[in-house]
Protein backbone atom coordinates (compact mmCIF):
# COMPACT_ATOMS: atom_id res chain seq x y z
CA UNK A 1 0.00 0.00 0.00
CA UNK A 2 3.14 2.29 1.00
CA UNK A 3 4.09 2.18 -2.65
CA UNK A 4 1.59 2.87 -4.72
CA UNK A 5 0.30 5.53 -2.58
CA UNK A 6 4.05 7.42 -2.91
CA UNK A 7 3.93 7.38 -6.31
CA UNK A 8 0.29 8.80 -6.53
CA UNK A 9 2.00 11.80 -4.61
CA UNK A 10 2.65 13.83 -7.80
CA UNK A 11 -1.49 13.45 -8.16
CA UNK A 12 -1.86 14.87 -4.79
CA UNK A 13 0.33 17.80 -5.43
CA UNK A 14 -0.35 18.58 -8.90
CA UNK A 15 -4.16 17.92 -9.23
CA UNK A 16 -5.77 15.16 -11.34
CA UNK A 17 -4.01 14.75 -14.97
CA UNK A 18 -4.55 12.01 -16.92
CA UNK A 19 -1.24 12.12 -18.59
CA UNK A 20 0.30 12.25 -15.48
CA UNK A 21 -1.46 9.21 -14.42
CA UNK A 22 -0.37 7.60 -17.09
CA UNK A 23 3.37 7.94 -16.80
CA UNK A 24 2.98 6.96 -13.22
CA UNK A 25 1.14 3.89 -14.09
CA UNK A 26 3.12 2.86 -16.41
CA UNK A 27 6.48 3.46 -14.23
CA UNK A 28 4.61 1.62 -11.37
CA UNK A 29 4.55 -1.53 -13.38
CA UNK A 30 7.73 -1.32 -15.10
CA UNK A 31 9.80 -0.72 -11.73
CA UNK A 32 7.68 -3.97 -10.14
CA UNK A 33 9.47 -5.68 -13.19
CA UNK A 34 12.92 -3.71 -12.81
CA UNK A 35 13.10 -4.37 -9.33
CA UNK A 36 12.24 -7.79 -9.18
CA UNK A 37 14.44 -8.77 -12.05
CA UNK A 38 17.45 -6.84 -10.22
CA UNK A 39 17.01 -8.82 -7.06
CA UNK A 40 18.58 -12.00 -8.55
CA UNK A 41 21.03 -9.97 -10.52
CA UNK A 42 22.75 -7.72 -7.45
CA UNK A 43 21.90 -10.01 -4.36
CA UNK A 44 25.00 -11.88 -3.66
CA UNK A 45 23.19 -14.68 -1.19
CA UNK A 46 21.08 -15.99 -4.78
CA UNK A 47 23.10 -16.85 -8.11
CA UNK A 48 21.41 -15.43 -11.24
CA UNK A 49 20.71 -19.04 -12.19
CA UNK A 50 18.40 -19.43 -9.42
CA UNK A 51 16.19 -17.32 -11.61
CA UNK A 52 13.72 -20.40 -12.42
CA UNK A 53 10.83 -22.39 -12.15
CA UNK A 54 12.20 -24.73 -9.65
CA UNK A 55 13.58 -22.00 -6.76
CA UNK A 56 11.25 -18.94 -7.50
CA UNK A 57 7.78 -21.14 -7.13
CA UNK A 58 5.93 -18.20 -6.32
CA UNK A 59 6.00 -16.88 -9.59
CA UNK A 60 3.24 -18.91 -12.46
CA UNK A 61 5.59 -19.33 -15.26
CA UNK A 62 5.37 -19.14 -19.17
CA UNK A 63 7.62 -21.02 -21.33
CA UNK A 64 8.36 -20.25 -24.98
CA UNK A 65 10.43 -22.50 -26.46
CA UNK A 66 13.90 -23.00 -24.20
CA UNK A 67 12.63 -19.25 -22.23
CA UNK A 68 10.90 -19.33 -19.13
CA UNK A 69 9.55 -16.19 -18.17
CA UNK A 70 7.08 -15.14 -15.23
CA UNK A 71 3.45 -14.40 -16.38
CA UNK A 72 3.74 -11.39 -13.78
CA UNK A 73 6.35 -10.17 -15.81
CA UNK A 74 4.28 -10.77 -18.85
CA UNK A 75 1.32 -8.42 -17.24
CA UNK A 76 3.29 -6.21 -15.96
CA UNK A 77 5.30 -4.93 -19.15
CA UNK A 78 1.53 -4.99 -20.80
CA UNK A 79 0.32 -3.11 -18.94
CA UNK A 80 2.91 -0.63 -18.61
CA UNK A 81 3.15 -0.72 -22.66
CA UNK A 82 -0.54 -0.25 -23.01
CA UNK A 83 -0.64 2.84 -20.41
CA UNK A 84 1.95 4.52 -22.22
CA UNK A 85 0.20 3.61 -25.45
CA UNK A 86 -3.45 4.57 -25.07
CA UNK A 87 -2.93 7.27 -22.01
CA UNK A 88 0.47 9.68 -22.39
CA UNK A 89 2.23 8.77 -26.07
CA UNK A 90 2.69 12.36 -27.54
Amino acid sequence: IMLPLLISLPLIIYGWNLELFGILLSAYFSGLVLEDFTYFLVNPAIKFSDWNPKFVDFFDWLKIGKVRIPINYIISILIALLSWYFIWRG
